[in-house]
């Protein structure tokens, strides 16, 4: 019998064919070339647009999307993104529609619904975000700002809780009615789009003549001022005073003055 070894073969199909033959004849090998490899299964990438936003205009939108991929197909082994408006009565602007992290900026307020889309070259998914966009005080929006000196101290200070003073452009009675109510709630939502935190003035108190919610108190002392305080405890203090003349400039001293 002939024997023979195959020796440094490995990972290839071998046939042999053995013919019947005199003890010389030798045994014929045949090296056939592996299979191709199977093809990688390319999944769908993950994409999220982020939670759902409320601003105040002339605020805008910062958007911050996640989109994770497997790297298939390869090529191109690269996402593609892309910002777009799907829905809402104005239009946006995005700072920079293919990336990531952008800005949207809206003509108008009202319920916008963003989409972000992700495509890996072979398979698209996508993502949306509402954002609310509140109109901007209508009150207030065209003439005011904010006082240099306050501004001054919000740089110092960024997180503290400043007291203000709210100056009107006409003259309005003291908390009598639901105007001068509206003015202050318009002179909060101006100091939030300025970047000044402040809670929501939620109770009125016309009688009285001040406001009182958490960490907020408002009190109108003259025609053409709107107290703004961050200390509630002001309000019922200060409530007890007569809305009679007292020049604005008695306070500012110790209140800056935000909007004029």
């Amino acid at each position: 019998m002939n024997r023979r070894r195959l020796l440094g073969i490995s990972c290839a199909l071998i046939a042999l064919a053995f013919v019947l033959a005199p003890a010389a004849s030798p045994v014929r090998a045949q090296l056939l070339p592996p299979p191709p490899p199977a093809p990688a299964v390319n999944l769908a990438p993950v994409v999220n647009a982020g939670a759902d936003q409320v601003i105040t205009l002339p605020s805008i939108a910062n958007l911050t999307g996640v989109a994770i991929d497997d790297g298939q197909p390869n090529p191109p082994g690269a996402l593609t993104t892309t910002w777009s408006q799907v829905s809402g009565p104005g239009t946006v602007s995005f700072s920079n529609a293919s990336a990531l992290n952008s800005t949207a900026t809206f003509s108008a307020s009202g319920a916008y619904v963003l989409r972000l889309t992700v495509s890996d070259g072979a398979l698209t998914v996508s993502d949306g975000v509402a954002v609310t966009v509140n109109p901007a005080p209508a009150q207030l929006a065209a003439e005011a700002k904010i006082d240099p000196a306050l501004r001054a101290l919000m740089q110092a200070d960024p997180l503290a809780l400043l007291p203000v003073i709210v100056e009107m452009q006409q003259p309005l009675p003291p908390f009598v009615g639901a105007p001068n109510v509206d003015r202050a709630l318009a002179a909060l939502d101006l100091l939030r789009v300025y970047g000044i935190p402040v809670a929501a003035l939620s109770l009125i108190d016309a009688a009285a003549g001040f406001a009182n919610a958490a960490g907020i108190s408002a009190m109108s002392l003259v025609p053409t001022v709107a107290f703004i305080h961050h200390d509630a405890t002001v309000g019922p203090r200060r409530s007890a005073e007569p809305p009679v003349a007292a020049p604005p400039d008695q306070f500012s001293e110790v209140y800056p003055r935000v909007v004029k």
